[in-house]
């Protein structure tokens, strides 16, 4: 995880997402911290895989960011938002 958060904030938006992806596929729940100011980034495509990655990890800590990520311009942010707070709330069941 430490050595993968620090590309979370590289100016290119591919070593952004390559690097929320590991993270997702990681799940390290320590990652949440690090992914959820992603769902605010200006590439769609990072948020999509940020909220996919947030989704994986299924920690609760995350559902208050994606919640307002809901409300993302993108449809696609947006299906993959609802499909993360599915994961996370069927984690909890």
């Amino acid at each position: 995880m430490d050595v993968i958060a620090p590309a979370l904030k590289d100016g290119d938006a591919e070593v952004r997402k390559m690097a929320a992806w590991a993270l997702g596929q990681i799940e390290d729940s320590t990652a949440v911290r690090s992914l959820t100011p992603l769902l605010k980034d200006p590439e769609a495509d990072v948020r999509v895989i940020a909220a996919w990655a947030l989704g994986q990890i299924e920690s609760d800590s995350a559902l208050s960011a994606l919640e307002v990520a809901r409300n993302d311009r993108s449809p696609a942010v947006r299906r993959a938002v609802q499909w993360a707070i599915r994961q996370i709330d069927d984690d909890r069941r």
